[in-house]
């Protein structure tokens, strides 16, 4: 170089040290023009441009830096680095691939080779190059990091957890690397350990944005979402103009019930990126959820129809029109549900109905079950509509069921999960057996959904009368056939004789029977499944239980260490403890019979309750799951069940006091009357 283009050199690297782009570009430009065939001012100014955001500039200049000089490793690096950089993952990686040729020792061009690996879907490859690549050089922090993204992509957690530590050994300082242990931290489960490294990543540098929004995940799933919208706020406060920080919000307001505030951070989110997928559905649903029932129907027809993501609308569509009484079109839409979407994916052979004829007289129908055992015995109670059909039933259960099952005379043939099935005519999953029946099944079969005029939205919660067919011109009550009652089964004697004389020994009558958690928590799903998970704090259901007139029983499935003593504290009278039932569904059929009241958040004793014929007051979060309904009184597949609603501003005041009250002296009812 001659010294000219030296000196421009120079001034462009002070330039571009100091982060004063335009300046460095200008002197490297400069440079370049005072000696256009030495490959030093190309690769400077293009290293200048990628920095400064602009890579699409930079790659022809060293397309034509690399024809002059075809053997120069740095050069060709920063060529692999120009693709990478724009996303031409093919080329970046036959650019390293000559750089390696050239000099097939460097670690750093290895790296690159494995990194373009990783981005073109090689990470198995890119995983073997990067182990091979740490175990010659185990000082390189930078190769240990890159190996943890790949094991994290591979969903080998523990082993990407090792990476990262490895190379937080060698510089503590990253926060890249502690984000991304905290994040297969998260991955694993162990909620406590990645909330920790998160911490550790924001005391080190507060506006590590993504750290903090990694630490607002682990909280949602460690149940504090209201710790979740204190970082969220600061989020925002540090980029006010992201929508990902307002869904997250509606995230946080949606899992504390307060469903006017969630639509609102859904508004808020369509205001910074008006074509978000993700606020333009959380918005409609939430609509519909308050009572804004035909804007938020016309904006999911409008979504439908411009096709945005149909296939998860489909499968939402269909919890909406039940929660709204929409059975029909409901149970249509319930065809797109992702158990059944799984099950064709694992068994893509497997000959699967949803609809059936209307006559199966001498026709073999094998029922699969499918979801969680609340699933499993609520749709059970199709089982009488089939058989009056003419169908000969076999049905597949869950394990736990199984010997519950063989008191029910409509199956003619009972299997385990894991039986080889028997010659059948039909095979159908039982969430389709409510389609299948209904007569209105060609009616309600169709995707598309039409689009009502909008009402005026309400500015309060709204009342039953805000949800009526009649806001739907697409809908009539003739087409929605009535629910099927709750199957029933009788205790076995025995067992009921057993917790009889279990009971008369614990205290007086009645009996009140009690769980205040339903579902699988977020963490232990490893995903937050908010709507699949209800839970009533403790502090706020004992006040209503003070005055009850007889004795107290948890039937809480998986209490905590010291749960049923805290509800005891604070209800200043002894719980006890019969959890244990609930690992023996024919025990806890019989207790469930034998109780005079159940209070409980939504699970599998509610359906098991209800089999029994048996009432129960049932505890509702906001947003209400379909089978409770969006509107106020009972459900129609559990009329002799009443509701305790959370109010849309996330309040229970209101349902724990009329609880509170209805299980006074005056409503109660001694077993020794049963």
């Amino acid at each position: 170089m001659n010294r000219a283009s030296e000196q421009q050199l120079e001034r462009g690297q002070r330039a571009h040290q100091q982060g004063r782009w335009e300046e460095a570009i200008l002197a490297y430009r400069q440079a370049l023009a005072l000696d256009p065939l030495a490959p030093k001012p190309s690769i400077f100014l293009a290293s200048a441009l990628m920095e400064s955001g602009h890579p699409l500039e930079a790659l022809p200049l060293l397309q034509a830096a690399c024809s002059r000089h075809r053997h120069n490793a740095p050069l060709l690096a920063h060529l692999a680095q120009a693709y990478f950089a724009n996303a031409q993952y093919d080329a970046a990686l036959d650019a390293f691939k000559k750089v390696l040729r050239i000099d097939p020792a460097n670690p750093h061009y290895q790296l690159g080779l494995a990194n373009s690996m990783a981005l073109k879907g090689q990470s198995s490859e890119a995983q073997r190059l990067l182990e091979k690549l740490v175990t010659h050089h185990p000082g390189f922090a930078l190769a240990w990091f890159n190996l943890g993204n790949v094991r994290r992509d591979l969903g080998v957690f523990e082993l990407a957890a090792k990476a990262f530590e490895q190379c937080l050994k060698i510089t503590p300082q990253s926060l890249e690397a502690r984000n991304g242990l905290g994040c297969v931290l998260h991955q694993e489960v162990k909620l406590k350990e990645a909330e920790k490294q998160f911490r550790l990543c924001l005391n080190a540098e507060p506006r590590f944005l993504l750290a903090r929004q990694n630490l607002v995940s682990v909280l949602m799933d460690l149940g504090e979402p209201s710790k979740a919208q204190e970082e969220l706020q600061i989020c925002i406060e540090l980029d006010p103009l992201q929508a990902h920080h307002y869904l997250l919000l509606a995230d946080t307001f949606n899992s504390q019930g307060r469903l006017f505030e969630a639509l609102q951070a859904f508004q808020s989110a369509l205001r910074f990126e008006p074509e978000n997928e993700s606020a333009k559905i959380g918005l409609a649903f939430h609509q519909c959820a308050i009572g804004q029932t035909a804007i938020g129907f016309q904006s999911l027809g409008q979504l439908l129809q411009e096709k945005t993501a149909a296939s998860s609308l489909l499968q939402q569509l269909s919890t909406l029109f039940l929660a709204h009484g929409f059975l029909a079109e409901g149970w249509a839409h319930y065809r797109h549900r992702q158990a059944y979407l799984d099950r064709l994916v694992q068994y893509p052979d497997l000959p699967l109905e949803q609809t059936l004829a209307l006559d199966l007289t001498g026709q073999r129908v094998c029922v699969l079950s499918e979801q969680g055992l609340g699933d499993e015995l609520f749709f059970l109670r199709q089982l009488p509509a089939l058989k009056q059909r003419g169908a000969t039933i076999i049905y597949r259960s869950s394990v736990a069921l199984l010997t519950l099952l063989q008191r029910v005379s409509d199956i003619d043939c009972l299997l385990p999960p894991d039986a080889p099935l028997p010659a059948y005519d039909h095979l159908i999953m039982a969430g389709d057996l409510p389609h299948a029946l209904s007569p209105y099944q060609e009616v309600h079969s169709n995707t598309d959904l039409p689009i009502a005029a909008p009402t005026e939205s309400p500015t309060q919660e709204p009342s039953h009368e805000s949800i009526r067919s009649d806001d739907f011109p697409w809908t009539s009550l003739c087409c929605s056939p009535l629910p099927a009652r709750s199957l029933r089964v009788k205790p076995l004697e025995a067992q009921t004789n057993n917790i009889l004389n279990l009971l008369r020994h614990l205290g007086p009558p009645p009996y009140l029977g009690l769980t205040w958690r339903g579902g699988t928590p977020p963490a232990e799903q490893g995903a937050g499944g908010w709507l699949l998970f209800k839970s009533m704090p403790l502090t706020l259901l004992a006040p209503a239980l003070q005055d009850y007139p007889g004795t107290l029983i948890s039937l809480q499935r998986k209490p905590t260490p010291d749960e049923i003593q805290v509800l005891s504290a604070l209800t200043g009278r002894t719980v006890h403890d019969f959890t244990h039932f609930n690992n023996d569904l024919e025990a806890m059929l019989a207790l469930l019979a034998l109780l005079d009241d159940y209070v409980g958040v939504s699970n599998t004793n509610m359906h098991l309750r209800a089999m029994v014929g048996r009432p129960a007051r049932v505890l509702i979060p906001a947003p209400a799951e379909w089978r409770w309904m969006y509107c106020e009184g009972t459900s129609p597949w559990f009329p002799h069940f009443t509701p305790y609603r959370q109010n849309l501003q996330g309040n229970w005041d209101e349902a724990l006091a009329r609880l509170k009250n209805d299980l006074g002296p005056l409503n109660t009812i001694s077993l020794e009357t049963n």
